[in-house]
């Protein structure tokens, strides 16, 4: 159902994302790594999925980590054990390798993490027991740009793996900054040079395509689309697939009034920007990034976004300022064509624009 508000995953229910789809395949059969960027909420999980599903019909085997969260070594070895955990042909297979893995424990459950001082050599051994399977094996890595804080280590496994298992092949989805920029400009040092993730990069719907969604999750279920209400959404929502999925559950699921499914939809929206925010300016100067994405709202060319930063907080060194800039383009929340930055994401635009405090 397209207004399935979890991640699609078949090929049938993924809308608007055939060419990427398709790349994603080519890329992968063809045995490169793949990076799917993307801002929040463009569909790079169902993309990621799909792809899965449709890999497993041709002989691959899927491995799909959820890393939305995961902040440390620990985490990640614990979201890859969960993993394999729920892929029950893959730890009947591989059971007898684990079971020589140091960290990790079998129980009647599955597998578990020990308390281990070397999480990382236990995630080194886990992608060896992988590899020791000789079948051809996608590893999906969600989010990718949560695992920064220990990346060097993190690249020499990946590196090893590369060079050392033709069988396995990753796609690493996330936003250009932390982990995902160091896999795909690898410095002259890194384990990965030369050999970077190809990309494949999803961007918001045309406002077509966004009136095509709409009409066919709304007949899908039933239900005439109101042209002018569709409208009224595009210009509240543009065409963030993720946002118009959720009008679209409000609005033909739960079937709640087109205003009031709009008015939900914006709530609900807001709430998981700020938390992306937060995320994100954790550890940066909040009041400069944040002065900077104020004055990129509706657009504005780099002189004139220095003249409103300083008109709200003062001087700023130049190159902070351009620092900043890419910054926030890498992380998906502004756009940059020919000079002219602007913010993506309407529900960001309204967060950022409001008067209301930040718990940051």
């Amino acid at each position: 159902m397209l207004f399935d508000l979890r991640a699609k995953e078949r090929k049938e229910e993924l809308f608007g994302r055939d060419d990427e789809l398709l790349e994603t395949l080519r890329l992968i059969e063809a045995g490169k790594w793949v990076a799917v960027l993307g801002s929040r909420m463009t569909g790079k999980s169902s993309l990621v999925k799909t792809a899965g599903s449709e890999l497993s019909i041709h002989g691959f085997r899927f491995l799909y980590v959820n890393l939305l969260g995961v902040r440390n070594a620990e985490g990640f070895v614990s979201a890859l054990i969960d993993a394999i955990n729920r892929s029950k042909s893959l730890f009947e297979k591989t059971k007898d390798f684990f079971s020589m893995v140091d960290g990790v424990q079998l129980g009647v459950g599955g597998l578990s993490l020990k308390i281990s001082r070397k999480p990382l050599h236990t995630a080194s051994d886990i992608f060896l027991a992988l590899g020791l399977l000789k079948e051809n094996m996608v590893i999906a890595l969600d989010e990718v740009q949560e695992l920064s804080s220990f990346s060097g280590r993190l690249l020499e496994i990946l590196g090893r793996v590369f060079a050392t298992y033709r069988n396995i092949s990753f796609i690493f989805t996330g936003s250009m900054f932390g982990l995902m920029r160091t896999l795909l400009e690898p410095s002259a040092k890194s384990p990965l040079y030369g050999r970077p993730p190809a990309r494949i990069v999803l961007r918001p719907f045309t406002a077509d395509t966004s009136t095509e969604f709409l009409h066919a999750g709304f007949s899908e279920l039933g239900i005439e689309a109101d042209t002018v209400k569709i409208v009224d959404v595009l210009e509240q929502l543009n065409g963030i697939p993720g946002w118009l999925t959720l009008y679209g559950s409000k609005a033909c699921v739960e079937r709640l009034s087109h205003e009031v499914a709009l008015t939900e939809t914006g709530k609900e929206a807001e709430k998981i920007v700020i938390v992306e925010l937060e995320n994100f300016l954790a550890g940066r100067n909040k009041e400069l990034y944040l002065a900077v994405m104020r004055a990129t709202t509706y657009g504005a060319r780099w002189g004139e976004i220095r003249k409103s930063v300083e008109a709200r907080i003062g001087v700023v060194n130049p190159a902070r300022l351009s620092a900043v800039l890419k910054s926030l383009k890498a992380a998906m929340f502004i756009e940059e064509k020919e000079g002219f930055y602007r913010m993506i994401d309407p529900i960001v635009r309204g967060v950022v624009l409001t008067s209301k405090p930040f718990s940051f």
